[in-house]
């Protein structure tokens, strides 16, 4: 029997590591692409090896595996990294928001400013349990199973 749990941990690594870095990450407001394109690679990679047929339930399987594991790698790896560097993504937001409609920027603002202003640990913590990285986590694993 063919693995599926490395093709999805190699599908997951590539979608957590391009969804979880600065600017890169915006790639994903195309449609999910990052996402969309670790859970197709997962499928790739089990397809090429794989000696019998894969049907589309197995790729929906290695979608939702690699969806799973790209959010745990963009919560150890991207979490931090926006930390460390200020949420620049965030502030980038911030800025097409003040075009559209300022009282909301402001508000998106006044909370990154009040996170920024917390320990590394807490922020980190903050960003991690929240509902914001719940929902995410749903729309992850949706957009994957949807690439697998």
């Amino acid at each position: 029997m063919n693995s599926k749990l490395r093709p999805a941990i190699i599908g997951g690594l590539v979608m957590g590591l391009l969804s979880g870095l600065p600017y890169v990450s915006l790639g994903n407001v195309a449609c999910c692409l990052w996402i969309v394109l670790g859970g197709a690679l997962a499928t790739y990679l089990y397809i090429k090896k794989s000696p019998t047929p894969v049907d589309m339930g197995e790729g929906a399987l290695l979608g939702l595996m690699a969806g799973v594991f790209g959010m745990v790698v963009k919560l150890i790896v991207g979490v931090p990294v926006a930390i460390m560097t200020g949420y620049p993504v965030e502030h980038f937001i911030i800025n097409l928001m003040d075009r559209m409609n300022p009282e909301q920027a402001e508000r998106y603002r006044q909370g990154i400013e009040d996170l920024m202003t917390r320990p590394f640990f807490e922020q980190f913590f903050a960003s991690v349990f929240s509902l914001g990285t719940v929902l995410v986590f749903i729309i992850t694993v949706v957009f994957a199973l949807v690439g697998g």
